[in-house]
């Protein structure tokens, strides 16, 4: 709800996987994909290359309790456009992610 409060169209996946049948069949309209690095069923570091494979130039932004340079470690080479470290302030996500789209 905050998201599309702020504008953003929406859409959601609740596993790894699910993410992946939606980005398939919409990934055409998605600018921005919003990606916790720990979820159920897939890795975040896998998600994110499939994601990669099927459109090259998808922009992730990834959300974790992990610091910055965790997770920079860990996805070191995947291309992530931004962070947002959890428990994060609304207005912060909101502003990465207008950043990272541009608006």
């Amino acid at each position: 709800m905050l998201l599309e409060e702020a504008g953003f169209a929406v859409l959601t996946a609740a596993t790894g996987d699910e993410a992946l049948d939606v980005f398939g069949e919409q990934g055409e309209r998605i600018d921005i994909v919003l990606l916790d690095v720990t979820m159920p069923h897939c890795s975040g570091e896998v998600l994110v290359r499939e994601l990669r494979r099927l459109r090259a130039d998808v922009r992730v932004v990834l959300y974790s309790g992990w610091g910055e340079d965790e997770t920079e470690r860990r996805f070191a080479g995947t291309g992530f456009a931004g962070f947002v470290r959890k428990p994060y302030c609304p207005a912060a996500l909101v502003e990465t992610l207008r950043e990272v789209v541009g608006a």
